[in-house]
């Protein structure tokens, strides 16, 4: 599955997305992510994007979709998303989908994993909360098992 979803880091909720995703996979995560908003505790979203393939339009308008569609839930309980996608065209799909549907919280897309983890924490911290350092080698130690 091209979505790897981990709530070990909780409040931090890490995605790794890798590969292409199809349209079931694509509503798989859709359905974790309403499960995790659910849950009603405030938390940030950090996601790997670095071997993410962008997929069809199809899959980018349901993401449209749905973040439209919770944009209440995600301001309630979202303190914030970093993204990192080395790749250029990965991060101009990205800003596609979020100006299509603007994310009622902070968003920002990273080069690196050292830079998303050093602001999704300023974001954490000023709620009280505290983003573990070693969610960037999860991030690399689960990519590496996926070559």
């Amino acid at each position: 599955m091209p979505f790897i979803t981990n709530q070990e880091f909780w409040p931090l909720d890490a995605v790794i997305e890798h590969g292409k995703s199809s349209a079931e996979e694509l509503l798989g995560f859709h359905e974790h992510l309403v499960d995790v908003l659910a849950v009603g505790d405030r938390f940030a979203v950090i996601g790997d994007m670095t071997r993410s393939v962008a997929s069809g339009a199809g899959g980018k308008l349901e993401t449209v979709k749905f973040f439209k569609d919770h944009q209440s839930r995600i301001k309630d309980v979202v303190i914030g998303a970093a993204i990192i996608a080395p790749s250029p065209f990965i991060r101009v799909v990205v800003n596609g989908v979020f100006s299509l549907a603007p994310m009622p919280v902070p968003l920002k897309i990273f080069e690196t994993g050292p830079e998303a983890l050093a602001w999704i924490s300023d974001l954490m911290g000023k709620e009280g909360l505290v983003a573990p350092s070693e969610i960037l080698e999860y991030f690399a130690n689960t990519l590496a098992k996926l070559e």
